[in-house]
């Protein structure tokens, strides 16, 4: 493991990150790459069925819910 994994960086970037993106409330992410899933889900960010060129969106509300 890396020294520095597991102390909460990627989530306070990723969390910065969102906060400049507020507007779109969506990330896209590479199917099966944990790491970025882990941390989409920590900002409350879940998983849809869409596809944007190969990569799952994950956003904060379901657009079907609309």
């Amino acid at each position: 493991m890396g020294r520095w994994w597991g102390r909460g960086y990627a989530k306070a970037a990723a969390s910065s990150a969102v906060e400049l993106l507020r507007e779109d409330d969506v990330a896209h992410i590479f199917p099966g790459h944990v790491s970025s899933e882990r941390v989409a889900q920590k900002l409350s960010l879940h998983s849809t069925a869409q596809l944007v060129d190969g990569e799952a969106v994950w956003a904060t509300d379901d657009p079907n819910d609309a």
